[in-house]
């Protein structure tokens, strides 16, 4: 479960009764998942991206290498309808780009106020046209 404000909102409304192991670059959404009693969460450590409380870096992407998730949600920032999904430039190594290539299923957490793009902001490598 990636980082950002709606896929806190997924695990706050996640149900308590709910028996799973759920993997996190998210110190928010570990805390949140704390409250659920079958869940085992497992925080993936790397550098702290202050703006977005989430880790990133080369450490992050070595912790997901080995990774094999029935289900995959990626944060993104935005959605544009030429570019596609897109995300802040926070790194080269980005999280997002491991966890896209191992789920058996993926999705992505858009909010509805996030439905323009940024100039500077580019899509993942997974989505970038080419």
């Amino acid at each position: 479960l990636d980082g950002g404000t709606t896929t806190l909102e997924v695990a706050q409304h996640l149900p308590l009764d709910l028996h799973a192991t759920i993997i996190t670059n998210s110190p928010p959404i570990a805390v949140a998942l704390s409250e659920h009693p079958l869940v085992e969460v497992i925080v993936i450590g790397g550098t702290l991206l202050k703006d977005s409380i989430v880790t990133v870096g080369s450490a992050t992407v070595e912790a997901l290498y080995n990774v094999r998730a029935d289900l995959c949600m990626l944060g993104i920032c935005s959605l544009h309808l030429e570019v596609g999904i897109s995300v802040p430039p926070a790194s080269d190594e980005d999280p997002g780009e491991e966890l896209d290539e191992v789920p058996q299923a993926a999705t992505v957490a858009p909010a509805s106020t996030q439905a323009k793009t940024p100039a500077t902001e580019r899509p993942p490598a997974s989505v970038r046209p080419g």
